[in-house]
């Protein structure tokens, strides 16, 4: 339920947390703490009650809960609710971090015209074509095409030698603030790396290298996935361990 402080903030104060996109509060519970501020206070302008609504990320809300929850308080019609139950099934299960489907690599390098770590496969690579690098400290990062639900991540380090990683898997909507997914900085991580987490809402994806064990001051990525995985059953982060003493 709405906390009592969140209910005695003031429209500006409530638009503000709204407009905030980095929040990390499941949508649906910012959706609902919305609803009780609303049901709390003397009429709102109506005005002012859409331009809050509108700042709620339908597509961030799983298809249940915009269903069962959003639908009921009939702010919103059954178009605007179903267009973002359409866009949410447009990433179910597919990687839309690839070429093919507009994403593009914003930070980082590629030697060759077909060595993108979003191309499609098969990945072949070897010493010194098919991936992206960039050095140590910088970020590899990737543009989608628009912003996407993601729960999921998964990308293969260049693994033809022995040499281990580390690094900061981040996410973004405008490409300058940055929340972190997963901090390796002190794990060491080789191949494939399959990350799961909370799904959130993101337009860019980064990962940030911080190790590389070889006599190379560089971080190499082949291939590259994100999407909305609603078939694992077991969610667990592989192609990482610590650090042996």
């Amino acid at each position: 339920r709405c906390h009592e402080d969140f209910c005695q903030l003031s429209a500006s104060a409530v638009k503000a947390i709204l407009k905030y996109q980095e929040r990390l509060s499941p949508e649906i519970d910012v959706f609902k703490a919305l609803v009780d501020w609303i049901g709390k206070q003397s009429p709102v302008a109506s005005y002012s009650k859409e331009d809050m609504l509108s700042l709620v990320d339908l597509v961030s809300i799983n298809c249940s809960d915009l269903v069962k929850v959003v639908r009921k308080t009939e702010y919103f019609d059954d178009k605007t609710i179903f267009d973002a139950i359409e866009k949410q099934l447009d990433a179910e299960n597919v990687n839309v971090c690839s070429e093919k489907n507009g994403a593009k690599i914003v930070d980082g390098q590629t030697r060759c015209s077909n060595g993108s770590c979003l191309r499609d496969p098969p990945h072949n690579f070897t010493g010194s074509t098919g991936y992206t690098f960039n050095k140590i400290g910088q970020r590899i990062s990737v543009e989608l095409n628009t912003g996407y639900v993601i729960n999921k991540i998964e990308f293969l380090l260049w693994n033809l030698d022995q040499r281990s990683y580390s690094y900061i898997l981040e996410s973004s909507l405008d490409g300058i603030k940055w929340s972190t997914i997963l901090d390796c900085r002190e794990l060491k991580c080789k191949s494939t790396q399959t990350i799961f987490f909370g799904a959130k809402r993101m337009k860019f994806i980064s990962v940030k290298g911080t190790k590389n064990t070889a006599r190379d001051n560089n971080f190499h990525i082949v291939s590259f996935l994100a999407t909305l995985d609603t078939t694992t059953s077991e969610r667990k982060n592989t192609g990482m361990e610590r650090w042996e003493p």
